[in-house]
């Protein structure tokens, strides 16, 4: 071969190279600027709870556990609790069946959203909770006795 074609094919090998180069750090650029994305929202959020995440009206996005804990301890529960039947309604003290917000289990719960060992599971918390919203029920206490006598007086009331 003249030392022609050797350098020609060279040139045509540099060149590939180049290109190649060239092209593969685009997606190498794009991928790491996601991975930066997901590093500095996880750090943001570390020990909080994670954006979109409601309990009733009350957003608990970006508030640690314990902020959680005081502002579900805010939450009034209702003075009066009213059960509606076709023909008529019923109503009991909420303070007559120990009727109590878990301030603690609430928080909890709203802060485990996108925690969980399942990292699929994670991945679509968080994502629901950035797009929409992530309600949380209440966890109430209240005396399961009592309870079962107001709603057997509604029983036999009824039928």
């Amino acid at each position: 071969m003249s030392g022609m074609a050797k350098s020609k094919k060279k040139t045509k090998f540099t060149k590939a190279k180049v290109f190649l180069y060239k092209t593969s750090r685009i997606p190498l650029i794009v991928l790491l600027s996601f991975c930066a994305v997901i590093l500095v929202y996880h750090i943001v959020f570390w020990g909080k709870i994670y954006p979109g995440v409601r309990v009733a009206d009350y957003s608990l996005g970006g508030k640690t556990e314990k902020e959680a804990v005081e502002t579900m301890r805010n939450l009034m529960v209702p003075k009066t609790i009213v059960v509606s039947a076709p023909s008529q309604e019923f109503s009991i003290e909420s303070s007559k069946i120990g009727l109590n917000y878990d301030a603690v289990g609430t928080a909890r719960s709203a802060f485990l959203v996108g925690k969980s060992t399942q990292i699929s599971d994670n991945i679509v918390s968080k994502w629901q909770g950035l797009v929409d919203e992530i309600e949380i029920p209440r966890s109430v206490f209240y005396d399961q006795e009592k309870l079962k006598t107001f709603t057997d007086q509604i029983s036999d009331t009824l039928f």
